[in-house]
């Protein structure tokens, strides 16, 4: 915890049973999500009834954008089957679900999630849950987005221009047949958008050997401690979402071909394990500052278009 809020055991408790943790369901949203199950069931059974004759592909386009067509009508048979489904589901008497939560760790889960004064974050190298004032946290975001080098403020958003640019560059390649029908309705589908968003991990394991012995020493330094974040730009509903995905799509294969391509930690180790080193050499390894951050686009462009050859 790097916060001056003083937090109960109860919040403690609530905390340590991590970012995914699902509290029981409500009876009164158990009884509405059966019911959207059965929405969903029943369009389902309507659509398979509808395109029954049609020729459907193995292969899913990666890029077809997902219809929000729903029959009115299948035949009898089925009509009859889901209104008494229905009707059955209605009638079904609802059990409360044993509660996953003690009273008091749910009145924290509130009162965590009201507390205006405090950030949670998962760590960024561990699954370690972080608390940070949130003045912190602000300051160093703040800290970050002053870099010139990286960063530039703008008086307003760009959005439209920008993707106005990204269509002026997908609709001609569509023309001469490098862009297939799907593909090109999913990448120009205009709606509102907005600007990227910035949130960091907290990067809790750079803290120095002195911070930590300081710490143990004096635990209300833990307070005050400006812990550095791993940047990210959230682009969810920016211009750029949709052709991000796009270009993702096609780069993986690329990427898991080149011999460089290291998985995770697990794939790392069994390759070091078949090296046969003379046993004078040493391993070494090299942390990069903010490596995202400072790597050159021209630079990666032309690594993306040597892979490619």
């Amino acid at each position: 915890m790097f916060t001056r809020e003083k937090l109960s055991d109860s919040d403690i408790n609530i905390l340590s049973k991590g970012l995914k943790f699902i509290p029981s369901p409500v009876l009164k949203r158990a009884k509405n999500d059966l019911l959207c199950d059965w929405e969903n069931l029943s369009r389902r059974m309507r659509l398979n009834y509808s395109f029954r004759n049609t020729e459907n592909s193995s292969e899913k386009h990666p890029f077809k954008r997902k219809s929000e067509f729903t029959p009115e009508f299948a035949n009898n048979a089925i009509e009859t089957y889901l209104w008494k489904t229905k009707v059955e589901l209605e009638r079904l008497p609802m059990v409360n679900s044993r509660n996953n939560l003690t009273k008091n760790e749910f009145n924290s889960l509130i009162s965590l999630k009201k507390n205006e004064n405090i950030i949670i974050k998962k760590a960024d190298k561990c699954s370690s849950i972080v608390v940070l004032y949130k003045h912190m946290y602000i300051k160093q975001a703040m800290t970050q987005l002053s870099s010139e080098i990286h960063y530039h403020k703008l008086s307003e958003t760009h959005s439209k221009d920008i993707f106005n640019k990204i269509i002026d560059i997908i609709i001609p390649l569509h023309n001469m047949g490098h862009i297939d029908k799907h593909s090109l309705d999913y990448l120009t589908s205009g709606k509102e958008f907005k600007p990227g968003r910035l949130y960091m991990l907290p990067k809790t394991h750079k803290l120095s050997i002195d911070q930590i012995n300081d710490i143990e020493k004096v635990k209300n330094l833990m307070k005050d401690i400006n812990i550095p974040g791993r940047p990210i730009i959230s682009m969810s509903g920016s211009p750029t979402e949709t052709i991000a995905h796009f270009i993702d799509y096609f780069l993986r294969e690329i990427v898991f071909q080149q011999w460089t391509y290291t998985k995770d930690s697990t794939a790392f180790i069994n390759k070091i394990q078949e090296l046969k080193l003379p046993f004078e050499f040493i391993m070494a390894s090299f942390d990069v500052t903010s490596m995202y951050t400072n790597m050159e686009h021209s630079e990666i462009v032309n690594a993306i278009d040597g892979a490619w050859e």
